[in-house]
């Protein structure tokens, strides 16, 4: 593959554009962590996961001294972040539900918020299986997907929906 790609190197116009006849592809598991329980039925099932959640999050917060939460909100803020989401996903204007920031930097809050507590819920794994987890298994990820589907259905700009998660995820 580095000899194709370093031959490139001699093509005499650019851009270059080729094919490479190998396709590899990956095949991500979902984390094997199980989920807290939920502590109050009276809240949306997501934000009530969020909530459950803190304790494995502060567990790696603890250990790695270091988040990526903040964008939009801190870790505090993550429950009633994703509530929004819960009325996005439910019909209401993303843009009048009062996001905290842009919606990709919210959905990186709570995407981040949630694999790092996986870390903790899995004993120190992370990873693209951590993020798969996140979209399948969690209320909290499948929210989120809900809430990008209508803000594509809204006619919300491209990359507010897009970029929320990952491209493949719908």
């Amino acid at each position: 593959m580095l000899r194709r790609a370093f031959a490139l190197l001699d093509e005499p116009s650019v851009p270059v554009l080729v094919d490479h006849p190998v396709v590899i592809e990956i095949e991500e598991e979902a984390l094997a962590c199980a989920l807290p329980p939920r502590f109050d039925a009276s809240l949306p099932p997501a934000v009530d996961e969020a909530r459950a959640l803190r304790a494995a999050f502060d567990r790696t917060l603890e250990k790695r001294g270091v988040t990526s939460v903040g964008r939009a909100t801190d870790p505090d803020g993550i429950p009633d972040l994703v509530g929004l989401l819960v009325r996005i996903a439910a019909g209401e204007k993303w843009d009048e539900v009062g996001l905290p920031g842009d919606p990709i930097s919210c959905a990186h809050d709570v995407r981040t918020y949630y694999e790092e507590a996986a870390v903790a819920l899995a004993g120190g794994v992370g990873g693209g299986s951590a993020e798969v987890w996140f979209s399948d298994v969690t209320e909290g990820g499948r929210t989120l997907l809900s809430a990008r589907r209508q803000m594509k259905e809204q006619e919300a700009p491209f990359a507010f929906w897009f970029y929320m998660a990952a491209g493949a995820r719908s």
